[in-house]
């Protein structure tokens, strides 16, 4: 409870009032009364006369299984002169000015028994070092997830960036040199013969280019991406030999 002088709008006095219920002041604008009252606290019940600076004057128990459902002042007739707030405020420090930390709210019932050591919210907690292990392994695992599959991005737009006859040699090159289970071996012989005619049409192909660069023809760009595919399908050509032989 703070109390303010409203002229000067300074508090001079701040008492605390646990458990109260009920608050009325004296005819004298000096001493109020407070009470913990029944049913809203069924524990604890009393009251408890203040001055409004010196702090407690009274205090009443009401011991169980009493109960104390209301407190009143005595009515009477006499005037009580102005209260002069300086005077109160000089004699009674403020409490704000105490800087303890106020002491945790204890329930009424569990008031004079012994207090059972709470549980914390953190003391299930791993230690700092376990916790930045775990976390260091997580991410290391995230970063060689990324990194695979960024080595697979690149590698499919390399193989997508090679151009369609380098391909298609490559891929000529695999079938020859890859053991096949299927056809016999004329069929085979046969088809190894076709992929030779191929190739050495290509090449044919390639030469004829060449002769037109070397004229000062210009060439469009497939024409010189073709002319790059030379050296694979001359050793295409190398491995059917090889092959037949």
């Amino acid at each position: 409870m703070e109390f303010w002088n409203r002229k000067e709008l300074k508090c001079f006095s701040n008492l605390q009032a646990s458990d109260t219920t009920s608050f009325e002041w004296g005819k004298d604008g000096v001493h109020f009364v407070t009470a913990t009252t029944a049913p809203r606290l069924r524990e604890g019940n009393g009251y408890k006369i203040w001055h409004v600076a010196k702090g407690i004057v009274c205090t009443c128990e009401v011991p169980r299984p009493n109960e104390l459902w209301e407190v009143k002042w005595k009515p009477h007739k006499v005037e009580f002169p102005e209260v002069d707030v300086m005077s109160l405020q000089v004699t009674v420090p403020l409490k704000t000015a105490n800087k303890d930390k106020p002491a945790a709210y204890v329930p009424p019932a569990l008031r004079g028994k012994p207090q059972v050591a709470k549980t914390k919210l953190h003391d299930f907690e791993p230690p700092e070092d376990l916790s930045k292990e775990s976390s260091s392994e997580s991410i290391s695992k995230s970063a060689m997830k990324n990194k695979r599959k960024k080595e697979a991005r690149v590698k499919a737009s390399h193989e997508s960036s090679q151009p369609a006859e380098k391909q298609d040699v490559l891929a000529t090159v695999a079938y020859i040199t890859k053991p096949s289970t299927t056809t016999t071996s004329n069929e085979g012989s046969t088809e190894k013969d076709k992929q030779l005619k191929s190739l050495k049409k290509k090449l044919t192909q390639i030469e004829q280019l060449k002769q037109k660069q070397l004229r000062g023809e210009k060439l469009e760009a497939n024409q010189l991406e073709k002319i790059k595919t030379e050296v694979a399908i001359v050793e295409a050509i190398e491995s059917l030999d090889i092959a037949n032989n």
